[in-house]
């Protein structure tokens, strides 16, 4: 907790403080005769909207200023619209979750055979560019690097574990040609299939090959 911290206590849910701290914390406490679909989160609010009316708010509650009652159930209508924004919000990025993880999902089951990230998208019903956002809001990576390491990390475990040619294992592991997994695992690993299946033999049983990460 931070000096001039605002506690927002929601109406109807159930809640505990215990601070040892030497300065003040606001708490706000509201009271309703019906839920107001307000989100439970915490987060800090410095230099939001919320923070703002939340400090207006408490100086207006100490001050003796004419219409004071009026003002505060004034600020308390504008607060329910900001939290209310804020479930929605909320909401949207469990949305986001969901999509990622249904995608991800399809991708580990599906890797193999040719996957369109539009024809994906509009299975789910949403456009490709919202599919793509989705992906970054929630793993700050684009689908097609995702299902990219997907196929890497199945053609690796091929290329350690079988005596199948370099072409066949960039078609079992969902590539287009030996050249296309050639250029993947020199971005990933910074090795060729050769080399990455020359460090499994010299390796200990049971060890991986480790990707060689670039400097950015």
């Amino acid at each position: 907790m931070t000096p001039g911290m605002f506690i927002l206590h929601p109406p109807g849910v159930p809640h505990g403080d215990l601070a040892n701290d030497k300065y003040s914390l606001y708490h706000v406490l509201l009271t309703s005769d019906q839920p107001l679909g307000w989100p439970e989160f915490g987060h800090d609010l410095e230099g939001s909207p919320l923070h703002d009316l939340l400090r207006m708010i408490v100086n207006e509650w100490y001050s003796n200023r004419i219409q004071r009652e009026a003002y505060l159930r004034h600020c308390a209508a504008l607060l329910d619209l900001l939290m209310k924004r804020c479930a929605v919000e909320q909401e949207g990025t469990q949305v986001a979750r969901n999509v990622v993880a249904e995608v991800c999902g399809r991708f580990r089951r599906g890797f193999y055979a040719t996957i369109n990230m539009g024809d994906v998208a509009s299975d789910l019903q949403i456009s490709r560019s919202t599919l793509y956002a989705y992906f970054r809001q929630v793993l700050g990576r684009t689908p097609v690097d995702v299902l990219d390491a997907i196929r890497l990390k199945h053609a690796v475990y091929l290329l350690l574990h079988s005596e199948l040619s370099v072409a066949e294992v960039a078609k079992g592991a969902g590539f287009c040609s030996a050249s296309h997994l050639g250029r993947k695992l020199r971005t990933a690993y910074r090795a060729t299939a050769s080399q990455i299946r020359q460090r499994g033999a010299e390796a200990e049983p049971g060890s991986l090959p480790i990707a060689k990460t670039r400097r950015r």
